[in-house]
């Protein structure tokens, strides 16, 4: 956007997703749920908006995470909340405080699907299963029937195996004339399997400050010895490999 003279907007991304909720993941929810406090920042603000300079960002940051479900007519698709659209808004808010993407940024994320009805089938799924949080009885009940994980379990292989993450993405600049869009593609579980990945990449990244080239894993099926590339789609530069060993 900078390349064509202009500022970034807005942004929207649409997310497709498969994959499932472990038990520590659930837990931890019910954990914040059930025991809500409040902090209140010693800056006079929030914190997300502090700059490199310690003072707080000046311009104005908008987030719309698809509370409402909604025909999307740039995504062509129904949209839905996203599990995860509020803690990534955030990450965007505290980037854009010291990176300083716009002076007024709105930023737009939800969840892709297919049609209405997967769209509102999906919504009662989060409804029905925030109701059962903060419910104690049938919280105990879903535990000891086993309709909810218990901390410690989680996704299979072959579940993560099926999972799958891919964003949509679309730019737009003050000059309504500029649009840009990117797609960011995960082809296995995002939520463990990927994340994982991408927390020992940044790790790797930061101990090799000098190095230029970003980091890759591929993993090597132990049993037949064939090497896969498991790495996001993002023209990555090849330039390390990982092994990852699994029982045969």
């Amino acid at each position: 956007m900078k390349e064509r003279g202009d500022t970034l907007r807005e942004v929207k991304f649409f997310d497709a997703v498969l994959g499932q909720a472990s038990g520590g993941t659930i837990a931890t929810a019910m954990h914040h749920i059930n025991n809500k406090t409040g902090v209140k920042s010693r800056l006079g603000f929030d914190p997300l908006l502090k700059t490199t300079t310690g003072q707080k960002f000046a311009g104005k940051f908008m987030t719309d995470t698809g509370l409402k479900l909604k025909y999307d007519n740039d995504g062509k698709c129904w949209t839905g909340v996203f599990v995860m659209g509020t803690v990534n808004a955030s990450c965007v808010r505290r980037s854009n405080a010291i990176l300083n993407y716009s002076d007024s940024l709105i930023y737009r994320e939800s969840h892709k699907h297919p049609n209405f009805f997967a769209a509102a089938n999906a919504l009662m799924q989060l409804m029905l299963l925030g109701g059962i949080i903060a419910v104690p009885p049938l919280k105990w009940l879903c535990f000891k029937m086993g309709v909810l994980p218990k901390p410690g379990s989680g996704p299979s292989e072959k579940q993560m195996d099926k999972g799958f993450l891919q964003i949509s993405g679309i730019g737009y600049g003050t000059n309504e004339a500029n649009k840009m869009e990117s797609v960011f593609y995960f082809p296995t579980d995002a939520g463990y399997r990927d994340t994982a990945r991408m927390l020992s990449e940044s790790g790797l990244r930061l101990f090799d400050k000098e190095s230029l080239f970003y980091l890759v894993f591929h993993r090597i099926d132990a049993c037949s010895g064939k090497q896969q590339n498991v790495g996001q789609n993002w023209g990555y530069i090849y330039s390390s490999s990982v092994f990852w060993r699994r029982n045969c």
